[in-house]
């Protein structure tokens, strides 16, 4: 995982979350934020709230490439 100016790319932590169905083992202390290198910021939140925003970003038209953080930050 690498660190990007204070965040953390969880991207594939994230996406077995999701493919599991088990938000449990989510971090704590800080907070998720989905990231689309060709929109910005889709949303920050609780993994549940970012799988959302990033579903329903995935319905907007053009390329996707989604990226999830994690930053230890409150």
């Amino acid at each position: 995982m690498d660190n990007i100016t204070g965040k953390i790319d969880v991207t594939e932590e994230f996406e077995k979350m999701v493919a599991e169905g088990s938000f449990d083992a989510a971090r704590k202390s800080g907070y998720y934020e989905a990231y689309c290198a060709y929109h910005g910021i889709i949303g920050q939140g609780s993994p549940a709230s970012i799988q959302k925003k990033i579903n329903q970003h995935e319905k907007t038209p053009g390329p996707h490439a989604i990226r999830t953080l994690w930053w230890d930050e409150p």
